[in-house]
C-alpha cells in the first residue's frame, strides 16, 4: 500500500515536471508561435521566430517579442502571415532629426514619433513665449493710453510688469534653445523611443 502511494506520488511529480518543462522550453520553432498562428497551421521564417540551443524561444525582428515563454506580437512591426514578411512600423530617425532641426519649438519631431507629452510641452512653451512677447509690445501702449505718461513710467506696476515679461521671455527662450539642442543630440544618437516603446529606424 505504501509502495503504491509512493509510486503514484512519483508519477504525479514527474508529470508536473514534464508539464513545467513543456511550458518553459521549446522543441522546435512552432512551439514558440503566437496562438493564432499555431491554430491556423501557419509557419514563421526562422529569422523571426526560432528555438535556440538552450530550448528557449528566440523572437527576432520588428514583429515579434518574447511574451512569457513564447513569442507575441510587437507594436514595432506588422506581420503578414500569408507572405511571411514583417513590415516595420518604426519611425524614421532621419525624419525625426530633421523635424527637430527645423521646427523643434513646435514639438513636431516628438509628435511625429508619438511622444505627445513631450511635443505638447514644447508647443506650450512656444505659445507662452509668443503670448508674453505680444504682451511686451502691448503693455506699455495700454498703460500709456490709460493714464499720464509721467505717472505710469515710474510706477511700481509698470516696472514690475515689464521685468516679469522680460524674465518670462528670457526663461522661455533659454528653455526652447536648450530643448532644441538636447533633442538634436538625442535624435542624432537614436536614444529616444517612440510612443510604442520602439527604437527609431536607424538611417541617419
Amino acid at each position: 500500500m505504501t509502495s503504491s502511494l509512493l509510486d503514484a506520488a512519483a508519477v504525479n511529480t514527474i508529470g508536473k515536471s514534464n508539464v513545467a518543462v513543456r511550458q518553459t522550453s521549446c522543441q522546435n520553432s512552432s512551439n514558440c508561435y503566437p496562438a493564432n498562428l499555431t491554430a491556423a497551421g501557419l509557419t514563421v521564417p526562422s529569422d523571426q521566430i526560432s528555438c535556440g540551443l538552450q530550448r528557449q524561444c528566440i523572437c527576432s525582428g520588428n514583429c515579434f517579442i518574447l511574451n512569457g515563454s513564447i513569442c507575441g506580437y510587437s507594436k514595432c512591426g506588422w506581420y503578414a502571415p500569408n507572405s511571411g514578411t514583417c513590415n516595420s512600423l518604426k519611425k524614421s530617425q532621419t525624419t525625426a532629426f530633421l523635424l527637430s532641426l527645423f521646427v523643434s519649438s513646435l514639438g513636431v519631431a516628438n509628435f511625429y514619433i508619438g511622444q505627445n507629452e513631450l511635443g505638447g510641452a514644447q508647443l506650450a512653451i512656444f505659445i507662452l513665449t509668443i503670448a508674453v512677447s505680444y504682451m511686451m509690445c502691448c503693455l506699455p501702449c495700454c498703460l500709456f493710453c490709460g493714464g499720464k505718461r509721467s505717472e505710469v513710467k515710474g510706477s511700481i506696476i509698470f516696472i514690475g510688469g515689464v521685468c516679469f515679461i522680460v524674465m518670462t521671455i528670457l526663461l522661455c527662450s533659454f528653455a526652447m534653445v536648450g530643448w532644441w539642442i538636447a533633442d538634436l543630440v538625442i535624435f542624432a544618437q537614436n536614444e529616444r523611443l517612440d510612443g510604442n516603446g520602439c527604437a527609431l529606424e536607424k538611417n541617419l
